[in-house]
């Protein structure tokens, strides 16, 4: 018995240094990524709340054309290619796929250069510390691998991009997305790139680099990337005016270190609020900070989601035959919905001593989404905030979110958002009060031209009041 116990203790210690410590990702089966296309496919027929947006996509005709392509892929990198491809169809921002991390850091390799979009053009806002002499901060690129710009994303990258706004298409065209590994300076790893680009100065400079792992992070000169600052800033603006860049509604630190710096905001005459790069998070938190905004109740946005009933679509089928069947037909068609009624944010649960109700200007762009776009809805008719800067990401809602076979995942959309008398954003954007256009050299200078422009406005708002109330 000794030996016997002895024994299988070897073989367990053998075993385990037999055994991978690690795990490796096979490759997908044929049946796995049919099985992906077909689960994505059956959530967006079942939930996708924009379908009207789209009227010229036959949905179920498109995944029969994908059977077969999705079938055919050589790898998962190439079956996630394709699962973005289809997606892309429905042209929504919250209906997409996110492939495996570790299968874009296997695959997809970026170019050392920042990109900015302005008006459709690609702008460099900081470059590799070895690419410094060749490329200058605020080149526009004309030329990739030999093909120009527009024609190169129409082509290699817009195809694959999720978007419900032609300025996000553009955006995240040429800045490119690491969630998806998708862009214009997106690539092989190791493989070679070259770049055409046109100076400041109007002189033509070619370039070429290397499509570089995530692993490598070369040293970069040039402009901050402003998605990366802090979630939180507050500061104190000339003429005394306060200011607050709230970069999520994600996190509810957020809402504490607004209420944090509140009696120095309370001591100020006018507010910037900035939300140019918010990308959204939770409704509920955004409402935190919204309660301190308004004396009166605020409303928000009104919402309908699509209905399934399973016995009420098998009566549908006889609506053309019984008259007690009509009212089922929209189940049967997939068509059916429940309406809510406008959102109402009551306002009262913060104290009136803790309210910052004054002259307020919002920033806004085409980064500013989702759940700040909801913040938004919510000040649409309060008197003392305008807005200010560029249409918004344009797309919001409720997202399904499901696994996809090896390790990625994906978002349908189910909940159709508008604002409380019905007008649309969804697929256009919320306009500002004031549109503010950037020109290169601001970009690439770092001159906020929306931030000068909105303390101007401010200060005529204020010197406007003041002279009435004299009067």
């Amino acid at each position: 018995m000794k030996y016997l116990t002895t024994f299988l203790r070897l073989l367990v210690v053998v075993v385990a240094f037999a055994t991978p410590q690690f795990s490796v990702a096979k490759e997908l089966s044929r049946e796995q990524k049919l099985y992906g296309l077909a689960q994505f496919w059956k959530e967006v027929s079942y939930n996708f709340a924009y379908f009207d947006q789209v009227p010229e996509l036959d949905w179920d005709q498109q995944y029969l054309h994908f059977i077969e392509v999705v079938a055919n892929t050589e790898n998962d990198h190439e079956y996630y290619r394709q699962m973005l491809r289809f997606a892309a169809l429905l042209q929504d921002g919250m209906t997409h796929i996110t492939p495996p991390a570790p299968l874009l850091e296997q695959y997809v390799g970026w170019a050392p250069i920042q990109l900015s979009e302005h008006n459709r053009k690609a702008v460099v806002t900081a470059v590799a510390e070895s690419l410094q002499q060749q490329l200058p901060t605020g080149a526009v690129i004309t030329q990739v691998n030999a093909m120009a710009v527009d024609e190169f994303l129409a082509k290699q990258v817009f195809p694959f991009i999720s978007s419900s706004t032609e300025q996000i298409l553009w955006d995240k065209g040429i800045r490119g997305s690491r969630k998806t590994g998708v862009g214009l300076l997106a690539g092989p790893v190791g493989a070679t790139l070259e770049i055409t680009a046109v100076t400041a100065e109007g002189e033509t400079v070619k370039v070429s680099t290397q499509y570089l792992s995530s692993s490598e992070a070369p040293t970069m000169v040039g402009q901050a990337n402003p998605r990366r600052s802090a979630n939180f800033e507050y500061k104190a603006l000339a003429d005394n005016l306060g200011y607050v860049r709230i970069g999520t509604f994600a996190d509810t630190k957020v809402v504490t270190q607004f209420r944090e710096v509140l009696p120095q905001l309370q001591q100020h005459q006018g507010l910037v609020l900035d939300i140019r790069h918010n990308g959204g998070g939770n409704t509920f938190i955004a409402e935190e900070i919204l309660k301190h905004l308004s004396f009166v109740n605020l409303i928000g946005a009104k919402s309908k989601m699509r209905v399934h009933n399973s016995t009420y679509k098998a009566w549908g089928r006889f609506a053309s035959e019984y008259a007690w069947a009509e009212k089922y037909l929209s189940y049967f068609n997939g068509d059916a919905w429940v309406e809510s009624e406008p959102n109402l944010l009551e306002v009262d649960d913060v104290d009136i001593a803790d309210k910052l109700v004054v002259p307020t200007v919002v920033l806004i762009g085409k980064n500013t989404a989702k759940a700040a776009e909801d913040f938004l809805i919510y000040l649409d008719d309060v008197s003392h905030v305008k807005t200010l800067g560029q249409p918004t990401y344009g797309s919001t809602g409720q997202p399904l979110i499901f696994d996809l076979p090896g390790g990625g995942s994906a978002k349908v959309c189910t909940k159709r958002e508008t604002y409380a008398d019905g007008r649309d954003f969804v697929g256009f954007g919320i306009q500002p009060d004031r549109f503010i256009s950037q020109n290169i050299s601001d970009i690439v200078d770092g001159e906020d031209v929306v931030l000068m422009e909105a303390t101007s406005l401010l200060n005529q708002q204020l010197h406007v009041s003041k002279s009435a109330f004299v009067q």
